[in-house]
């Protein structure tokens, strides 16, 4: 005969109440071309969110700029060619870290996206000299423009991110990137964007705890 055993466990039960990060979308509120018109003549004021650009991309983030203000996140749009004549600098890198260093200072700007490759809006090549010919001396390298304190050729000898120069990865800005080749590109990577944040939920958890009496047979496992 098989014996039974009342046994008295907790159970904790987690409930999800889901709350939207917004007012409801639909999914064909996800273009939002009927938005007004991004204001891109901010000055002397908060810009959280920094995009640089090209002319080619410019209309193509502009959802994106607008969307991330409705957030809570002031955007502004600059573009490359327009920083390349408003900044000094010894090359179109430092003028955008330049510019981005402008923004850090006078509009408490934290975030920056590079939008487009690296042919669009140019990476700061490195000297990483490891002792191996066949892959170059040079790599990319974005965090150049997350270090807003140090000079990266501190002995101006034209060699950025060498052990003579001044350098650390405590970023005052954070940087990322939408490595795009062309409109399409860009067009489908601010869409996924929109698509996600617009329709992702935020859940929170609210717990209960309660016991009940639970019978197991005496050879089962709870």
């Amino acid at each position: 005969m098989i014996k039974e055993k009342k046994l008295t466990i907790f159970i904790i039960i987690v409930l999800f109440s889901t709350i939207p990060t917004t007012k409801n979308y639909s999914k064909s509120s996800l273009d939002i071309s009927f938005s007004p018109q991004l204001n891109n003549t901010i000055s002397n004021s908060n810009v959280d969110y920094l995009i640089i650009t090209t002319n080619d991309f410019k209309d193509t983030l502009e959802p994106l700029a607008i969307w991330k203000t409705q957030k809570g996140l002031i955007t502004k749009i600059e573009i490359v060619q327009s920083i390349d004549t408003t900044y000094s600098g010894y090359d179109t890198e430092e003028r955008i870290k330049n510019c981005i260093t402008s923004y850090y200072n006078n509009n408490n700007t934290k975030w920056v996206l590079l939008a487009g490759d690296d042919n669009h809006v140019p990476s700061r090549l490195v000297i990483s000299d490891d002792n191996y010919p066949d892959d170059g001396n040079f790599v990319s390298c974005d965090s150049f423009y997350t270090d807003l304190n140090n000079d990266w050729d501190f002995n101006n000898d034209g060699l950025w991110g060498s052990e003579y120069d001044e350098y650390d990865f405590e970023p005052e800005v954070y940087v990322g990137r939408l490595t795009a080749n062309n409109k399409n590109e860009m067009e489908s990577l601010v869409q996924r964007i929109l698509n996600y944040e617009k329709n992702r939920i935020i859940y929170r958890k609210s717990y209960r705890t309660f016991s009940k009496p639970t019978k197991f047979r005496k050879d089962e496992k709870p």
